[in-house]
This record gives C-alpha cells, structure tokens and sequence, in this order.
C-alpha cells in the first residue's frame, strides 16, 4: 500500500485562512479546507522505459492511501490506469468494500485533480494541487447543504 496523501501539518496558516473562508459561507455546502501533500515521486505521470517494463509485468492490485484530513482517512483500491496522453496519468478506484469507483485523480507534469464520494458517509472531497511540489488543497463538501441549482434558458448563439 502506498500513501500518497496526507494532511499537511506544515501548511497551517493556509488552512486557517481556507478554513475562515469556508465558515463565512452562508450555504454550509463547504464543510472544510485544508492543505495535503501528495507523493508525486510515486506516481510519475511521465512516461518512459520504467512504465514500458511495468506495463510487461502482470498487473498487482494497487491499493492508496489518502488523508484528506486527520479525521478523514480511506484506502482506495485501483481498478484503472490509463494514460489519455503521454503525459498525463488518469487513475479511478474504490474502497474495498463497494462496488462503485467513487474515486478519481487526473495528474499532469504542472497539476493534478483528484475527487472521491465517500460510500460510507454523505462528503465529498476535492483535491487540486501542484504536482511537482505535491503541495494542494482539499475541499470538503456536504451535498446535503447544496442550494438549489436554478437553470437558466438556453443560449443560443446568433446565425452568422
């Protein structure tokens, strides 16, 4: 297993000044902020002879480790890799005991986003940071306190 994410301690007045941000939102659709750390030394999105031999290999159930906060930790089970460029690595999985892939990270060589629906409770949580000082930001999200998505008429764009 690899942890990939955890909560970063060093990244306290960044979380604080997120975490006011967050409490003047009326809605309550933002629960928290927080800053993490993500190892990107593990997960090279570059591609190159070390991917060409691990893709001969026979592929290993691939567990992560993600702590979005100190309270909120979960290991998440890949059931894909892909790469939709060369250099850029796409992963979806799951924790262990459901069936639905309700986590997703995209990683280029300047960023990365990842977003996981946690199963087991009603949170979401979204990541985007930095890929080559790992350093991000999570966000979690209480659906629940969601206001009201209000659509609008269509736009249609003038003939020419």
């Amino acid at each position: 297993m690899s942890q990939i994410l955890r909560a970063s301690t060093e990244q306290v007045a960044a979380a604080r000044e997120a975490q006011s941000a967050v409490k003047a939102d009326s809605s309550g659709f933002m629960v928290r902020a927080g800053a993490v750390i993500l190892q990107t030394d593990l997960l090279d999105p570059a591609t190159g002879a070390s991917s060409r031999q691990r893709a001969s290999e026979a592929p290993t159930p691939k567990t992560l480790a993600l702590e979005f906060f100190p309270d909120a930790y979960v290991e998440i089970l890949v059931t894909s890799e892909s790469r939709p460029t060369p250099d850029t690595l796409s992963i979806n999985g799951r924790v262990s005991d459901s069936d639905l892939s309700t986590f997703s990270m995209t990683l280029t060589p300047e960023s990365y986003l990842m977003t996981f629906s946690d199963p087991h409770s009603p949170y979401l949580y979204r990541v985007v940071g930095d890929t080559e000082t790992g350093v991000g930001r999570v966000t979690e999200y209480d659906p629940r306190n969601r206001p009201p998505v209000i659509h609008s008429s269509p736009i249609i764009p003038p003939p020419d």
